[in-house]
């Protein structure tokens, strides 16, 4: 859901569902921003600037109150005894300025956030955006002798298959029987004259969703790095890149519909990995 064309369909379905939520969720990517700030003075403006702008207004509409009486103290330095200028700020720092200070808002969001999810799934937004997607695209490079990536193929996944990967030459597509569905198997070959044999026979699997593809390494002896990472079954996004001996390859969605995105940023990039994990194995049913 971190992609853009499912971002604007979710926040647009929240928005309609949930306005109340929907104006409180660029508190998340506002508070990441707010994190990464170093100089003192900057992280107390932009924490005030955070209070006012998404927390106060939402107090007893989104978060608990509780919440938000804790972070405005911590905000206006209550808890120190000091005042309000730059100077107490700066050595107060820690009142106003951790880290942790706006996590427990933005994990409620991330709360009632997910709790949106199935009903989006059914949602006429939900229903918009597969028929959106367009092309799911696999772009393969392979990595030349001179070290340079040239293009070995660009290839499409097409949702309901399962594609294997690896060295040897192709089979016939072949129809498995999943459950009550039909499973089609397709193969696509990566190998060339002059590779280095880090490509197994059989090296992974993908099974193609609407919005997502579940890549599972078939006992590779070089392995499959997502992201950099040796996985043996991890869920694929758009635009992340597969690693495979010599071959990179990256997975992408459709384009955003006429009229682009929402122009927020996404609140789903947020939720944390055990909400997250629950959400893609829906996504990619």
């Amino acid at each position: 859901m971190s992609h853009p064309l499912a971002n604007h369909f979710f926040q647009a379905y929240v928005a309609h569902a949930d306005p109340k939520l929907a104006d409180a969720l660029p508190l998340a990517s506002e508070a990441e921003a707010y994190r990464r700030l170093m100089l003192v003075e900057k992280k107390a403006e932009r924490a005030r600037r955070l209070c006012e702008d998404f927390v106060s207004p939402n107090r007893n509409l989104v978060f608990e109150p509780a919440m938000v009486d804790q972070v405005e103290a911590e905000v206006r330095g209550e808890n120190s005894g000091e005042g309000d200028s730059i100077e107490n700020r700066r050595r107060h720092v820690g009142h106003v300025g951790p880290d942790s200070l706006f996590e427990p808002l933005v994990e409620a969001l991330c709360a009632k956030t997910g709790g949106h999810v199935e009903g989006f799934l059914r949602s006429e937004e939900g229903r918009q955006l597969r028929e959106c997607m367009g092309k799911r695209t696999l772009t393969v490079k392979r990595c030349t002798a001179s070290g340079d990536q040239a293009l070995y193929g660009t290839f499409e996944l097409k949702r309901n298959t399962s594609v294997v990967l690896g060295r040897q030459e192709p089979r016939l597509n072949t129809a498995a029987k999943e459950g009550t569905g039909s499973i089609l198997k397709e193969y696509i070959q990566l190998f060339q004259e002059g590779d280095d044999g880090k490509v197994s026979r059989e090296h992974c699997r993908l099974d193609v969703g609407p919005l997502c593809v579940l890549v599972t390494d078939l006992g590779s002896a070089k392995g499959s790095r997502l992201e950099g990472k040796k996985v043996k079954a991890a869920v694929w996004e758009a635009e992340q890149t597969l690693t495979l001996g010599g071959y990179t390859l990256v997975y992408r969605l459709g384009e955003l519909p006429a009229g682009g995105s929402s122009g927020r940023k996404s609140m789903l990039s947020f939720l944390r990995p055990s909400r997250r994990s629950t959400a893609h194995a829906r996504l990619a049913d």
